[in-house]
């Protein structure tokens, strides 16, 4: 289950020429695998104190990182 509906934040990535690409929005990042580096990964996250749905969303958000993660390394 996907809850992530807002995907707006700060995301920066590197890729093999070292050329900086930043996005405002995670929906319009390409495929990650073709960046060597994230440099920023910043999801907006409303202030606390959080609900119990904010907090399953910050948690998507940890998860979908660790995904990009393995997707840069290539796994």
């Amino acid at each position: 289950m996907n809850i992530l509906q807002k995907k707006t934040g700060h995301f920066v990535f590197i890729d093999g020429n070292l050329e900086m690409h930043t996005y405002r929005d995670y929906d319009e990042v390409p495929d990650v695998s073709q960046f060597t580096n994230v440099i920023a990964f910043l999801p907006d996250i409303p202030y606390p104190p959080h609900t119990i749905e904010e907090h399953e969303i910050i948690m998507q958000w940890n998860e979908e990182f660790k995904k990009v993660l393995e997707k840069m390394d290539g796994d």
